[in-house]
């Protein structure tokens, strides 16, 4: 079985290293490659870089892949990509993770070191957990969101498509995140979240509007 990371970069790199951990214990992947359409090297990080017409000929059912690209409209766009390529999305659960035995995960979701997901939690297609964040029971984090470093997400969170959660931000329990919207560095989530909108302060406040589907 290959596992294909779809972006050569450092968020890639760290994808490489779970799972390079999880072959240390199971030897689940025979290749680890890259693909990236704008690099012209065919090395990197000490794996080989393909472009996405290069990958067109390898067998579906022996070969997976993750998304490496942090912005979620990003990830969303090049996860239906390989989908559309008849593509499998693999699950990588770093084995330095904490993790429920009762929580789901969806076909291309990655949880990094550190992490702890608690009872009948669910991350959705593409979604991506980094190190130190904190995940309650019963949190559903939609597809292709992304919650970085040291976020802490009460219990019974419903965390929409598309959403950042920037470094070090906390969340009460028992909210609603809408689709596209941005948790800023640092900001308290207090209450619901409308969809599209950017999270500042302490209490957060929607500032802005997410319109053009970017992170800050």
């Amino acid at each position: 079985m290959k596992l294909l990371i779809y972006g050569a970069g450092g968020l890639g790199r760290e994808y490489c290293d779970i799972a390079t951990r999880i072959n240390n214990i199971e030897s689940k992947w025979t290749e680890i490659a890259f693909i990236d359409d704008n690099k012209q090297e065919n090395e990197y990080y000490n794996h080989p870089v393909y472009t996405f017409d290069e990958i067109s000929s390898f067998d579906r059912k022996d070969t997976e892949f993750v998304v490496g690209v942090g912005n979620p409209a990003t990830r969303e766009l090049l996860f239906n990509k390989m989908k559309e390529g008849g593509f499998t999305g693999a699950v990588l659960l770093d084995p330095q993770a904490s993790i429920s035995p009762s929580a789901t995960f969806k076909e291309g979701a990655v949880v990094s070191a550190f992490v702890l997901i608690s009872s009948l939690s669910t991350l959705c297609e593409n979604s991506l957990v980094l190190p130190g964040a904190v995940i309650g029971h019963d949190v559903t984090v939609g597809k292709h969101s992304f919650v970085c470093c040291n976020c802490s997400i009460g219990g019974n969170v419903k965390i929409g498509e598309r959403v950042f959660f920037a470094e070090n931000v906390p969340c009460k329990e028992g909210l609603t995140i809408g689709d596209d919207s941005v948790m800023s560095l640092g900001a308290v989530i207090l209450r619901d979240v409308p969809e599209s909108v950017i999270m500042f302060g302490n209490p957060a406040r929607a500032m802005r509007n997410n319109d053009e589907k970017k992170v800050f």
